[in-house]
């Protein structure tokens, strides 16, 4: 430890503050998990309730609409309840509701408690971050690593999670298991996490209504316009115009609100800081990159493709044991002066990574995409704590709590919106692939029809009837062309989200050096032994 004096200051730090670590930490794993574990098993989930790809967003958009109303309602239930009452009330919610969620056999019965759900994910997340923000006030870096590998890491695994429970019994663990999970995170915390004590001189928080109107149109609206604007056509739909007109107004309403009221929902104003406007930016394109990949590759894998939900999750294994192992990395050797070295190395793999998967097809070895997928977990690991903690550095600790639900905000809501839109793109490319791939087949007339007798003559020799080996000589052909038109549709979504996640490394340049000493510092002094 001598000849790393930084490494054994945070080995210290850690052990001061252990209890705080365990109480908080595997909670929010715990619910990111969750939030990704249902990527893999979506069919059999539209197959349960029987539902189609459209209704389905049901679930998902009212967990969105909860986790969001959570998030910006973290400094109002701080304020009365304290932090440490607010991350216990998170737990209870999202894990009662997860039960229930589980045992829903409707849609229609599913989406309450799947809100339910997500308005305890968004308050014990922020909540969360806010205690761990508290308990390091001289090794802040330290805090955000830590809290960036319980929300990243867990978020990455779920997909493995998600499918691995789906083969071992029913996309239904994927909800049940949060039973015990949650008691035992719960039992924990009211263990470990002590008793804050409430100061009787602060006016509690009021409750925005307004701005909570504004933010529940805003995702609402929203919910709408992405999950049925295929289905409507676009804006060749009068209803789509409708929900799109209505979306724009609330989200001007609750930019302008959050902007210019004394005391808003969500403080827009916290981005008159230079560097956390930018952490914000680069945390944004790290989330969109991190979840619609998880997303992407979990479809590509098991629909395309048709891996077991087991081989699925153990190509994604790689990028959670790289990521883990460069967080730590990071950790024991990273300085203020290196910060954005790390950041700008960590997004340049990442891009990389995102542009070498372009290549897939309907024959890339998942050998090769474990690998590549290795190298991109090693890259985002070194993002995670410097990009969160130049978001928070030098700001008092009453605006840690109203950023906290600011940042868990921007996390997730962009990565959704561009989640939904790549995967819509690639639907719509897909289609316009296939017709050019049918067209094109008069050009090679000779190797197609080659292929048609082939596969006719197997069919036969395997006791099918002449008539009935043409039929799926047909069907066979016509869904191998289908399986190249989405793989060549994938390579140009993962293209894009290369060339979006490389915006990334313009923000990096852009962070100054020293933003925190023209901000209020916070010193340990400032930290209540109740509130670390």
């Amino acid at each position: 430890m001598k000849r790393f004096p930084l490494a054994a200051e945070l080995w210290w730090a850690i052990r001061a503050r252990w209890r705080v670590m365990f109480a908080v930490l595997p909670g929010v794993a715990m619910s990111l998990a969750h939030s990704t574990a249902l990527n893999v098993p979506t069919a059999d989930v539209i197959d349960a309730l029987d539902t189609d790809k459209y209704r389905i967003h049901w679930i998902s958009g009212s967990y969105l609409l909860g986790s969001a109303i959570g998030m910006a309602l973290t400094r109002f239930a701080g304020s009365r309840l304290g932090l440490r009452n607010t991350y216990l009330l998170g737990v209870a919610l999202f894990t009662a509701a997860a039960v229930a969620s589980g045992a829903a056999t409707e849609v229609i019965s599913m989406a309450p408690w799947r809100f339910a759900q997500g308005l305890g994910n968004g308050l014990l997340i922020s909540a969360g971050m806010v205690i761990l923000w508290r308990a390091f006030p001289r090794h802040r870096e330290l805090a955000m690593a830590l809290y960036g590998m319980a929300v990243f890491v867990p978020a990455t695994a779920g997909a493995a999670i998600g499918g691995l429970l789906t083969a071992w019994q029913s996309w239904r663990w994927i909800f049940f298991v949060n039973l015990p999970l949650g008691a035992i995170v719960f039992l924990i915390t009211i263990t470990l996490l002590p008793t804050e004590h409430r100061d009787e001189s602060r006016t509690p928080v009021p409750l925005d209504l307004i701005g909570l109107a504004l933010l529940t149109g805003m995702i609402v609206t929203l919910n709408v316009v992405l999950d049925l604007g295929q289905y409507w056509g676009w804006l060749t739909s009068r209803h789509f115009t409708a929900w799109l007109a209505a979306f724009i107004a609330a989200f001007a309403g609750f930019i302008i609100w959050g902007s210019v009221a004394r005391r808003p929902l969500i403080n827009l104003r916290v981005f008159n800081h230079w560097n956390t406007s930018l952490g914000l930016l680069i945390k944004v394109i790290f989330s969109i990159n991190l979840y619609s990949l998880v997303a992407l590759l979990s479809m590509y894998m098991v629909n395309l493709r048709g891996y077991q939900w087991w081989q699925a999750g153990l190509v994604i294994l790689p990028a959670v044991v790289t990521m883990i192992s460069s967080i730590l990395l990071g950790i024991a050797v990273g300085r203020a002066g290196n910060r954005r070295l790390r950041m700008f190395a960590g997004l340049s793999v990442m891009v990389l990574a995102t542009w070498q998967l372009v290549v897939l097809d309907v024959y890339t070895s998942k050998f090769w995409l474990a690998g590549v997928l290795a190298a991109w977990g090693a890259g985002a690991g070194l993002v995670i704590g410097p990009a969160l903690f130049t978001i928070f550095e030098g700001l008092a600790l009453d605006e840690t709590m109203t950023l906290a639900g600011v940042f868990n905000f921007f996390r997730s809501q962009p990565a959704y919106i561009a989640t939904v839109t790549l995967v819509t793109f690639w639907t719509q490319a897909t289609d316009a692939n296939f017709d050019w791939l049918r067209q094109n087949v008069r050009f090679n007339y000779p190797i197609v029809s080659e292929s048609y007798e082939s596969s006719r003559d197997r069919f036969v020799a395997r006791g099918s009837p002449h008539d009935q080996g043409i039929v799926q000589s047909h069907a066979l052909i016509r869904r191998w062309t289908h399986a190249n038109a989405r793989a060549f549709a994938l390579q140009d979504v993962l293209r894009d989200l290369a060339i979006l996640t490389a915006v990334g490394l313009v923000a990096v340049c852009l962070v100054r050096r020293g933003e925190a000493d023209n901000r209020r510092v916070v010193t340990e002094r400032s930290v209540s032994p109740q509130a670390a």
